[in-house]
Formats: C-alpha cells, structure tokens, sequence
C-alpha cells in the first residue's frame, strides 16, 4: 500500500505540473506599469499646475504692475505652528491669497486611490510570484489588506456602507502551489472586481479635473502673453512673447487631446479582463495582454501630456 500510494502522489504531481494554471504574471506586471503611468502623470500633473499658476500670477502682476506685500507666513513661527501657517510668499496688497480652484481640489482626490490601486496590483504580483507556502500565506495577507483599503475607498467614493472584503484563506489544504495561487488570484480580483471599477471612474475624473485646472491656468497664462503683443514691441519683445505664448499653447494641445477618462475605463477594462480570464480558466492569455496593452498606451499618452 504505501508503494502504491507514493506511485499516486507520483502520478499526481507530473499530471497537476502539466496542466499547471496560468497564472497571468506579464498581464499583471503591464496592469501595475499602466497605474505607474498614471501616478506619473499625476505627480507631474500636480507639480505643473502649482508652477503654472504661479507664472500666471507673476505675468498678470506684471502686467498690472500692482503693489505687492508678504504672506504673513513669512514670519518666523513657532515648530509646532511651521506646518499650520500658510507658506511664505507674495500677495497684492489688500487681497487675500487665492484659494485653490475646485478642480485642484478634486484632483487631490486621486492620490489615495492611486495608492490603493498600487498596493492593489503589488499584491495580485505577490501571489503570482510566491514560491513556497511561506511566502503564499504572506502574500495572501497582503492581498486582503489591499482588498480592505479598496472596499473602503469604494464606499467613501461611492457614499455606501462599508462592506467585507473576501478573506483569503491562508490555510487551505491544496496540495499544489500553483492551484493555491490561481484561487488566490482568482478570489482576489473577485473580491476588487467592483471597487477596482468605482475607483477607477473617481480617479479618471479626479485626472480630468487635473487636466482642466492646468488648461485653465495655461490659457490665462497665454492670454496675457499675447496682449502684450503688437507693433508696439520692437523684434526681440515680439519674439520673446510669441515664444512663451506658443510653448503653453503647445501644452494646452496635448492636455486637450489627452484623455485620463478613456486611460481609468481602459485600466477598468483590463482588469474586467483578468478577472473573466481566471473565472473561466480558459487561458484568454490574448485577450488580457490586448486589454493591459491598451491600458498602459492611453496611460502612457496621459503621462506624456501631464508632463509637458
């Protein structure tokens, strides 16, 4: 008997490693690329829409030749109020520092979801990649946290209850690594099916608020550039104007033509994607690298714009 049962668990094993499960890691390396895609535009976009509207403000001062005064942030404060003042800086006189515009403030919005989605992606990586039980069971922990932040992000975005996130067993009695690790995935992208598609429709449109304040700040910008022009100037001034004024409207242009929606519904798609393709364990290995691939282009093309 014990011949026999070491002949099965024999058998057992070279059939379970010839139909091995596949188990999607370049798909899910390209959906974590796309996401660095766009928390690249993010940053950038962040970064360029503070620098914009403080040329903007320097242009129309100039412009207007106004009088200006100091930020009483500018006083020197106490450590613990260092990060409650407002930063030093510049102000006409009698006015009040403009306020953010709201769409900077949505925008704001997009940085714990592009967290989240991270955290996310670097988990689904994580089961792909285990090699033993040891690093599975981690692994699997760390897809559940990634699977709570999700759910709740979902209900804050959404404004419904928060639920359960599906909890992945660590102690599952599989006898193969592979099998363990396609259940986890499979129960895993399940469990973020929804929040993954609520999330990334926030996040498309926080990007897009983004776009929209930079565009703004842009072509107030430019508008003040070319005001200045006319036969008024001699060849240098001209030149110097047309040059700043063509630059932003060279930005504007690829802002305009750039599309962070379409790149959130495509990272909803690919991800819609895996999820079909390890429900019906069919290997729809090409429908899934069509769908990141596309992804990761528009993802792409959102960065290359927000960076401009």
């Amino acid at each position: 008997m014990r011949v026999h049962s070491g002949l099965t668990l024999v058998l057992a094993a070279v059939l379970t490693a010839g139909c091995s499960p596949y188990l999607y890691k370049t798909e899910i390396t390209g959906f974590s690329d796309g996401l660095n895609q766009l928390d690249s535009a993010y940053v950038a976009g962040m970064k360029n829409v503070a620098g914009d509207r403080r040329e903007k403000q320097r242009l129309k001062w100039t412009t207007n030749r106004v009088p200006l005064a100091l930020t009483s942030g500018c006083l020197l404060s106490t450590p613990a109020q260092a990060n409650v003042v407002d930063p030093c800086g510049l102000l006409e006189v009698n006015q009040e520092e403009a306020a953010i515009s709201p769409e900077q403030r949505e925008a704001l919005a997009a940085a714990p979801i592009l967290e989240a989605l991270h955290d996310y992606a670097d988990a689904l990586a994580s089961v792909s990649d285990a090699e033993d039980q040891k690093t599975l069971d981690a692994a699997q922990a760390q897809l559940n946290t990634s699977l709570d932040s999700l759910v709740k992000l979902e209900a804050k975005a959404s404004g419904a209850p928060v639920g359960l996130a599906a909890e992945l067993s660590a102690s599952a009695t599989l006898a193969w690594l592979n099998t363990r690790r396609y259940q986890a995935l499979r129960t895993g992208v399940n469990a973020a099916r929804k929040p993954v598609q609520t999330l990334g429709l926030a996040l498309g449109n926080a990007l897009d608020s983004l776009r929209t304040a930079r565009v703004n700040e842009l072509r107030i910008a430019a508008g003040l550039l070319v005001r200045k022009t006319g036969p008024g100037l001699n060849a240098e001034s001209y030149a110097r104007q047309l040059d700043g004024a063509s630059n932003k409207v060279i930005v504007i242009e690829g802002l305009r033509t750039a599309n962070p929606t379409d790149a959130a519904k495509a990272m909803i798609q690919a991800h819609d994607k895996l999820v079909n393709a390890l429900n019906d364990d069919n290997r729809q290995i090409k429908d899934v690298l069509t769908s990141v691939k596309a992804f990761v282009d528009q993802a792409k093309s959102v960065r290359e714009a927000f960076e401009g």
